[in-house]
């Protein structure tokens, strides 16, 4: 949409090679496995992904990227779909009603009755803020792009 000109600001996962757009890095972040905090994996500080052997998992459809992701990362590793949904919030709506485990964004809000889990083995998720080079640096969507770049930026510090 923002390079077609139908959008003037863009957020996305991952890095963008087009020669008229721009992309400035918003924020790197973890993935965790969130679960019940009765699960059997609950007591662990982080969780290796052969410790998902035989887990039901929540995960999106299977041509989405963060699935395919998932599927690669834990090839070998018996784990099986409870339900594909699409989206954290859905994914761990599901998780809270126990329908399974699921893999998010460390950056999500973790409903109560549940406990995330980082996954050191996975890569963390940058999320860039796109906008098409030409872009006029003195317009609304320019003080937006900058406010998210300031508020990240200030959310990172204050985790530090």
């Amino acid at each position: 949409a923002v390079r077609l000109g139908q959008a003037h600001v863009g957020v996305t996962v991952g890095a963008v090679h087009h020669d008229d757009i721009t992309a400035r890095q918003l924020a790197r972040v973890g993935q965790v496995l969130v679960i019940p905090k009765r699960h059997r994996l609950a007591r662990k500080k982080s969780v290796r992904l052969s410790d998902l052997d035989g887990e039901k998992l929540i995960v999106p459809a299977a041509d989405r990227p963060h699935r395919r992701a998932l599927d690669d990362a834990l090839s070998g590793i018996g784990w099986h779909v409870a339900v594909e949904a699409s989206g954290w919030e859905l994914m761990l709506h599901f998780a809270k009603l126990g329908l399974g485990a699921t893999i998010v964004n460390a950056s999500c809000r973790i409903p109560a009755g549940l406990v995330s889990r980082p996954l050191p083995q996975l890569p963390p998720r940058d999320y860039v803020v796109l906008v098409r080079r030409r872009f006029d640096e003195q317009t609304a969507a320019a003080t937006l792009v900058d406010m998210l770049l300031r508020d990240l930026s200030g959310a990172a510090q204050q985790a530090r």
